[in-house]
């Protein structure tokens, strides 16, 4: 018989939407049940969950994995990756076991923020005991490996051989090799020393100042030339009395066995006459008085004298004639007594009517010969034709100043003829 006053702990609602545990109830799954959720097995769950207090538990409530939850567990992701972690300076070690740990600060460690280094370029680092500013030598350096490496090796003040040159104290070298044209001197860019090794060579052992080697500007003797003084013993005022002499050798050669003093050569200074011109005086036998005899001059001088001839040539067909007084090409000196003359008509004058009258004067009007028409005599006919008588003191004439010979055209114009006038007179004081 059933006992009525039992009352199940475990059953199922009326109506069967639920399965009831009353209080005091348990449901006991024995080994080899399970309870499932939606595919999942409650049993392995609550297994997972062993020994874990519920303050425990709550670590997992709202979890991401992945995702750093202030007051929460951490939970990776399935490539055991988190969003973020904050770590105190210190707390951090890698590697296995209790790992190392890592001392750096946060700071320390933000240094390789944006570094794209690999490790063996960190490692170059290694052992260098250089400080940063001996580092920052290199600020702004753009040589090569190579080309500081010519820097391996130089000794101030010596040139050593594939290295840079760095000069001593005094900034000075040794020894250095530079090709022929590449030395200039100078500020700027220098002048360039064009003289080769050989050249500047030549002044190994000189001694002369330089004042000295000045003395040779502008020489322009070749060696032959300057050889011609090896052996002269003559002083500078000696060689200066060629000072300005432009005569050559054979000009000087010359000069060979003359024994003529200096007062002797000095008659020549001055002379303008040429060989040719001085060669009349060979054979010569006049004194300097019988020559004087010829003198030309004008003055007056006691002792022998000459009769001197004044000629005078006019052309009218030439020259034109006319009427006026026409200065002949000849003067009669001041001072000359005229003694006689001619005129010697080369050829016949002529007018347009022949009407034309010529008179020639030196002194006077009409004084050599008196005006006459062409047509009325035979004056102006070709030939010689006589002037006034003038070989008497009455009838000569003495000029009181230089005068020209004139012929005096009256009437009309001469349109033709030639004549020569000649006049014999002396001078007197």
């Amino acid at each position: 018989m059933a006992d009525l006053s039992y009352t199940p702990k475990v059953y199922r609602k009326q109506g069967g939407e639920e399965f009831v545990v009353a209080s005091g109830g348990k449901i006991n799954i024995e080994s080899g049940g399970d309870i499932e959720v939606n595919g999942v097995s409650l049993i392995d769950e609550v297994a997972a969950l062993s020994g874990l207090e519920a303050g425990e538990v709550a670590y997992l409530d709202g979890v991401t994995a992945g995702t750093v939850t202030a007051g929460k567990a951490v939970v990776t992701t399935t490539s055991k990756h988190i969003d973020a972690l904050v770590i105190s300076d210190g707390g951090l070690a890698l590697g296995a076991g209790a790992g190392t740990a890592i001392t750096s600060t946060a700071a320390e460690l933000n240094i390789l923020d944006g570094a794209t280094l690999a490790v063996a370029e960190l490692n170059i680092l290694d052992g260098v005991t250089s400080t940063a500013a001996e580092l920052n030598i290199l600020d702004g350096v753009t040589a090569t490996a190579a080309e500081i490496n010519l820097i391996d090796g130089s000794i101030a003040g010596t040139a050593v051989a594939s290295k840079a040159l760095a000069l001593g104290a005094d900034k000075n070298v040794d020894v250095l090799a530079v090709a022929d044209g590449g030395l200039a001197l100078g500020a700027g860019a220098g002048t360039a020393i064009t003289s080769t090794a050989a050249e500047l060579n030549i002044l190994d052992g000189v001694t002369s100042t330089a004042a000295e080697l000045n003395a040779l500007d502008g020489i322009t003797s070749d060696v032959n030339e300057l050889n011609i003084l090896d052996g002269v013993t003559s002083t500078a005022a000696e060689l200066n009395i060629l000072d300005g002499v432009t005569a050559t050798a054979a000009e000087l050669n010359a000069l060979d066995g003359i024994t003529a003093d200096v007062g002797e050569l000095n008659i020549l200074d001055g002379v303008t006459s040429t060989a040719a011109e001085l060669n009349i005086l060979d054979g010569v036998t006049s004194t300097a008085a019988e020559i004087n005899s010829l003198d030309d001059s004008a003055a007056f001088a006691d002792g022998l004298s000459r009769v001197r001839l004044a000629t005078a040539t006019y052309d009218f067909a030439v020259n034109g004639g006319a009427i006026s007084a026409i200065p002949l090409a000849a003067t009669v000196p001041d001072n000359a007594v005229i003694l006689d003359g001619m005129v010697d008509v080369i050829t016949t004058l002529t007018s347009a009517t022949d009407a034309a009258t010529i008179a020639l004067s030196v002194e006077g009007a009409d004084d050599i010969v008196t005006a006459v028409a062409i047509l009325t005599a035979t004056d102006w006919d070709a030939g010689l034709r006589p002037i006034k008588p003038l070989g008497t003191s009455a009838t000569a004439i003495k000029t009181t100043a230089a005068r020209a010979i004139t012929a005096t055209i009256a009437v009309e114009a001469v349109t033709a003829g030639k004549f020569v006038v000649f006049l014999r007179y002396v001078l007197s004081a």
